[in-house]
């Protein structure tokens, strides 16, 4: 190994020790890595059984296939011939509801609206399914789906190849995940430029099989930056306009949210400067501006292009019984993605955790009146 590898890596082995044998906070730091590990081992044992099974059932239905194509199958009923024709198209076309599928002694009749880019894909997968003599093609052809009802809405169709799809299936995982982690050791075991090539994409190819995101989304690349979603629903003890009131002022946050330094509003009120504690003392400064402000309702924000950490919130505020059930909705793209997150969390600082801590101290503080932030106590009347 050259010495500038050895030297990278006594560093980091060197930090690594100071962190997991901190004096202070050493002991809950291996713990947490601990239990971080064997969750993460049950999962993956999780993933590899479900793989297994579904490599199984794949091949099942394979030989099945073959065996079926190997047979005559002419005399397949109309029903079941329209069921077969109806579980295909669902593969060829984005709106697959929008095609109205006939049957009779093996012709399949296509007709309605569809688009003109699918046609020779949908003729195509029909004419495969077993039993299908012939396609009749009565189909009304469309550039653009502006103006045809049966055209509007989110798209349905999937991707065919699965291995382009966001989320890979288990039998895909288990394979990919083999192959990376033999590429990886034999990129390790050669060494050299080739060998290093080898091991960085056999990681890479692992790291996409386990967590099952997208490259894109993982190392926060381009503009699929992965996001992370939470909700979290609680109710607290007083009313709603007393709720609203506090959650309205941000600039009383850093009294008892112990992740938030600091925040400074806009002379307008709608938008703000947030200063957060990141991970290992290092500090995250944000701009936001507020999106959506129903008094009593809901207060919605998002933050402004080339925050450090891009996020979206909503807060909404339900009167229950003269009691507030208060939902928060928080999405985030954390720096390189999916793996960032991941990196932070193990170094003890998870948003999600510090979410929950921070809606805890703000509940005691509504219904007791007081809370503890920052190693010291803080009152309600001290917020005004």
């Amino acid at each position: 190994m050259p010495r500038w590898g050895v030297l990278i890596g006594g560093i980091g082995l060197g930090a690594g020790m100071m962190y997991a044998f901190d004096p202070a906070r050493g002991r809950r730091r291996r713990a947490l890595a601990r239990d971080k590990a064997t969750h993460l081992w049950h999962a993956e044992r999780d993933v590899v059984e479900k793989g297994m099974r579904d490599i199984r059932h794949r091949a099942e239905g394979a030989a099945a296939g073959l065996r079926k194509r190997m047979q005559r199958d002419d005399d397949v009923p109309d029903r079941i011939l329209e069921e077969r024709v109806r579980a295909a198209i669902g593969r060829a076309v984005s709106h697959p509801g929008a095609i109205d599928v006939s049957c009779k002694d093996g012709r399949a009749i296509l007709a309605g609206p569809v688009l003109a880019h699918e046609v020779h894909e949908l003729i195509d997968v029909v004419q495969n399914v077993p039993g299908v003599r012939e396609v009749s093609d009565e189909l009304s052809r469309h550039d653009v789906p502006d103006d045809v009802p049966g055209l509007q809405g989110a798209p349905h169709k999937p991707e065919r190849h699965i291995w382009r799809r966001e989320a890979w299936p288990p039998a895909l995982r288990v394979i990919a995940g083999g192959a990376g982690l033999w590429l990886g050791t034999y990129g390790l075991l050669h060494g050299g430029a080739s060998g290093a090539t080898a091991a960085a994409a056999g990681g890479v190819l692992v790291l996409r099989a386990s967590v099952n995101k997208p490259t894109s989304q993982l190392f926060g690349l381009g503009h699929t930056r992965g996001t992370i979603d939470v909700q979290k629903t609680l109710t607290i003890n007083a009313p709603v306009g007393q709720v609203f009131s506090l959650l309205s002022d941000p600039e009383t946050f850093p009294r008892f949210m112990d992740h938030v330094r600091d925040v400074r509003k806009s002379p307008d009120g709608k938008r703000s400067h947030w200063t957060l504690e990141g991970p290992a003392g290092t500090r995250i400064d944000w701009d936001a501006e507020v999106t959506r402000y129903d008094k009593n309702r809901a207060i919605g924000w998002r933050t402004l292009p080339g925050s450090a950490i891009e996020h979206t919130g909503l807060a909404l505020l339900e009167p229950a019984q003269g009691k507030t059930r208060l939902t928060i909705r928080f999405t985030y793209a954390p720096p390189a993605g999916v793996v960032g997150h991941a990196l932070v969390s193990l170094l003890g600082h998870n948003p999600k955790r510090a979410l929950d801590d921070d809606l805890v101290r703000m509940k005691s503080l509504l219904e007791d009146k007081k809370t503890t932030a920052h190693h010291r106590q803080v009152g309600l009347d001290d917020l005004h």
